[in-house]
C-alpha cells in the first residue's frame, strides 16, 4: 500500500523541485558562500555582483573554544530584487573536530 502511495505522489515530487540553475549557483551562491569567510563581504559582493549591498554582518562566539566564532551576514541586491542571508561554515580543524564530537557524543534535546 504504501509504494502505491508514494508512486502516486511521486510526480508531485518531482514538480516541487527546481531543475539547477547553474547562474544562480556560480554567480550567486558561490560568491556570497564565499564572502561569508571575509571580515568584510561587501568586496567580494562588489566583484560579482555589482549593486549588491551589505546590510549587517554578526560574529558571535559559537562552542566551546575560546576563538571560535559564528559569522553570517544579510545582503540587498535592489537592481536584480534579491536578498540573501548567509551564514558562515566551519573555519578551523579544530572547529569542524569540535562539531563532529558535538553531533555525535552530546546528548540532544527531546522531542
Amino acid at each position: 500500500m504504501a509504494r502505491v502511495l508514494l508512486l502516486a505522489l511521486l510526480p508531485l515530487i518531482r514538480t516541487a523541485v527546481p531543475d539547477f540553475d547553474e547562474d544562480l549557483a556560480r554567480n550567486v551562491m558561490m560568491p556570497l558562500c564565499s564572502a561569508a569567510y571575509a571580515k568584510n563581504p561587501q568586496p567580494c559582493m562588489d566583484y560579482k555582483m555589482p549593486g549588491a549591498k551589505l546590510s549587517i554582518r554578526v560574529e558571535v562566539p559559537c562552542d566551546d573554544i575560546a576563538t571560535d566564532t559564528c559569522s553570517a551576514f544579510t545582503m540587498v541586491d535592489s537592481t536584480r530584487e534579491r536578498i540573501a542571508l548567509v551564514f558562515r561554515g566551519t573555519s578551523t580543524g579544530d572547529q569542524l573536530i569540535d562539531e563532529i564530537q558535538t553531533t555525535l557524543f552530546e546528548n540532544k534535546a527531546n522531542s
